[in-house]
């Protein structure tokens, strides 16, 4: 008999229940509450449930033994196992499988046993659905530490303390015919694991799909304000937004748009979006006014503690960034900050205390954000804190723009080693999170198909990302770095050569924006390039009267999608497909007195540049792209560094004055991609569902 389709009116009204339990001396893959033998079987809007109760040992929902089956629209609920793939070809679309595990250990959301035999056809494809583990019984809970209450500040009007903590959910698991185990199945908008994970490597030879693609970013200094509150210490940007001249249009971060009071106001906005995942930085001089020289401020780590737990509550997975750019500013008094080598020391310390205190719920930890552009603008152009330069590069009261930067840079790769090697060492086994850093990747092509100009691509891509990649994967600094600074770019000593190559990430996040073309400066005489001129470059973005791409609120980036397929696979080659988080990539608008806020509202532009980076992204990870998940930039309007207020690059705009947050239409457009309505026209006419048979 073969197919068969199955109607029902809801996952949650129309249910097919069953109880048998191995407890009852019957056999696992028998214990199957519905199983399938029919080839192309079809099942729509069912639910499919084992009632065995979690004090049963395993339970099964569902077993597949078919040819091209499909379910769309289901829900499939077991305890201990859920969904037993048996073979065959099979098709799970806007889905809910989940598993309430009965047993201490991971519990098993899906076993996949694949092909029976070489020549025959398979793939299991999970689609716009949710793979869940549940959390574990209390009786195999972890304990945890006590933490401190949120000061009043911190907490807000609509802030309460919650009756004990929301726990970040276990990792769903896939188990392959061999039982080895591995991560969540390959998923495509909507899915995802509740710890953030995304895709995986469980049956072989399937057609790979796009990441979980439902995140959101944000920093620290832009976002935060409350910027002496909560005995917070000034940090370096602090001081710098306070000197005349510093910021384009006057102002500073010390309210920005107060997450610091409404954080609870800004989780809800995520929730609503449908978001799974948040990235955010945790401010230095917030948990360590001091450095090293002073003490923990338990204000400051309430106030995480409780942005942390309303996250998880809301089954948002905290990924969080160490350190984006700002330090306290007692390090710069004392020492210098990054131009001495104590930093290294006092990171480590300030990434122990994170990992200690946060740990527990931080699954994804990025050490440092794009320090490849912050230190140039930093220690070349003046255009950051602590704003040190030289001419030709920049007129400052203090710096050496031909030293100063490497030297700052070498002190941040070896501080990123370090922290990796005490996360890796005292931490990671017992939290079971993941460690990495994100760079800032300008896509380039040459300005003239000419030798010179093809050398210039590969100058500037040295001196950005694989500035600080190539010492972490490959031990050392790239050759043309070498060749182009000689001795002007620090050398790594043999010892700490060896722990470079021992010390190894567990991803990497890409920040990408735009691309652009590159001319050659060794060779041609050229303008100064405020990014590039260390690497005898100038950027352009048009040739011969021609844009490459159309021009957005930045003067600097420009949208042109095709860049984020060539960045990514581009780095996949260099640095052997390590797993990889498009930690960035959002569009600005201009913000000035002649644009009004429905004008703000009105943002096409934003979904027509996020919807072709996506689409860009998806066909690199087609082509074998380890792609594990998107962070669009960002979820409001912020402060954005030395352009001040001027540009917005929120989903969410953000009245300066009364701090209102008010969706744009990019909001909706977000979210509709991300439960996947705007794909649902696909499966209009049900009786289609079978054209998949062909995945």
């Amino acid at each position: 008999m073969a197919n068969i389709t199955m109607y029902g009116d809801c996952s949650k009204k129309s249910i097919i229940t069953g109880s048998k339990n191995i407890a009852d001396g019957v056999r696992i893959w028998k214990t199957a509450t519905f199983a399938v033998d029919s080839d192309r079987f079809t099942a729509m809007r069912l639910g499919i449930r084992n009632t065995a109760g979690e004090e049963k040992q395993q339970t099964l929902a569902l077993r597949v033994k078919a040819d091209k089956s499909i379910f769309f629209n289901c829900r499939i609920e077991g305890n201990q196992d859920t969904l037993f793939a048996q073979a065959y070809r099979q098709f799970y679309r806007s889905c809910v499988i989940l598993v309430k595990p009965s047993l201490p250990g991971k519990p098993t959301v899906v076993t996949a046993h694949g092909r029976r035999d070489r020549q025959q056809t398979t793939g299991f494809v999970v689609h716009h659905s949710q793979v869940v583990a549940a959390a574990p019984p209390a009786a195999f809970a972890r304990p945890r530490a006590a933490r401190l209450r949120p000061p009043a500040a911190a907490r807000g009007e609509d802030s309460r303390r919650a009756e004990g903590r929301a726990k970040a959910t276990p990792h769903p698991q896939i188990e392959n015919r061999d039982g080895e185990r591995r991560g969540t199945v390959w998923a495509a908008g909507k899915t995802h694991a509740r710890d953030g994970g995304g895709v995986a490597r469980g049956a072989p030879h399937r057609a790979p799909a796009p990441p979980p693609l439902r995140r959101l970013g944000r920093r620290p200094q832009p976002v935060e304000g409350g910027y002496l509150e909560g005995n917070k210490g000034l940090s370096n940007w602090d001081v710098f937004t306070h000197k005349q001249g510093t910021i384009e249009d006057g102002s500073n971060g010390d309210i920005a748009n107060d997450h610091y009071h409404r954080y609870m106001e800004d989780i809800e906005l995520m929730h609503s979006l449908g978001v799974n995942s948040y990235r955010f930085s945790i401010s230095w001089a917030r948990i360590l006014p001091k450095g090293r020289f002073g003490d923990v401020n338990p204000d400051g780590v309430a106030f995480y503690n409780a942005l942390i737990d309303g996250l998880v509550q809301k089954g948002i997975q905290p990924f969080v960034t160490i350190c984006h750019y700002d330090i306290p500013h007692e390090l710069d008094e004392r020492y210098g900050g990054w131009l001495s080598p104590e930093i290294q020391k006092d990171f480590s310390y300030f990434a122990e205390v994170c990992f200690k205190l946060f740990g527990d719920r931080i699954k994804f930890w990025t050490t440092f954000n794009q320090p490849n552009l912050s230190i140039k603008f930093s220690y070349m152009d003046g255009f950051y804190s602590p704003g040190r330069c030289s001419e030709p590069f920049g007129k400052c009261a203090l710096g050496n723009s031909s030293i100063e930067p490497y030297i700052a840079g070498h002190n941040i790769i070896l501080s990123h080693v370090n922290a990796v090697s005490v996360y890796r060492n005292k931490y990671q086994g017992k939290q079971g999170g993941q460690i990495g850093i994100a760079l800032s990747i300008t896509w380039y092509e040459p300005f003239r198909n000419t030798t010179i100009d093809l050398l210039a691509v590969k100058r500037a891509l040295s001196f950005g990302a694989s500035w600080f990649l190539d010492p972490i994967l490959l031990g050392d600094y790239p050759t043309e770095m070498r060749e182009v600074l000689g001795q002007s770019l620090p050398k790594f000593t043999s010892k700490q050569k060896k722990r470079l190559q021992s010390t190894k990430l567990d991803f990497i996040g890409l920040n990408h924006y735009t691309t652009c073309y590159v001319k050659d400066c060794i060779f041609s005489p050229c303008e100064i390039d405020p990014v590039n001129a260390d690497a005898r470059v100038f950027s352009l973005y048009e040739r011969d009267g021609v844009p490459i791409g159309k021009a957005t609120g930045a003067p600097f980036f420009h949208d042109v999608p095709r860049g984020m397929e060539e960045a990514v696979t581009y780095y996949k080659q260099r640095y052997n497909n390590t797993p990889t988080y498009i930690t960035e990539n959002g569009y600005s608008q201009a913000s000035n007195s002649n644009v009004t806020a429905k004008d703000f509202t009105n943002d096409t532009g934003r979904i027509t540049y996020i919807q072709g980076y996506l689409t860009s992204l998806a066909s690199a990870i087609r082509k074998g792209a380890d792609v594990r998940g998107y962070f669009v930039w960002s979820l409001l309007d912020d402060f954005e560094w030395n352009f001040g207020y001027t540009l917005r690059f929120g989903l969410y705009h953000v009245h300066y004055k009364t701090l209102k947050r008010t969706p744009k239409l990019s909001v909706d457009w977000y979210r509709k991609f991300l439960t996947g309505s705007l794909l649902r026209r696909k499966f209009r006419d049900e009786s289609q569902l079978h054209k998949f048979n062909s995945y």
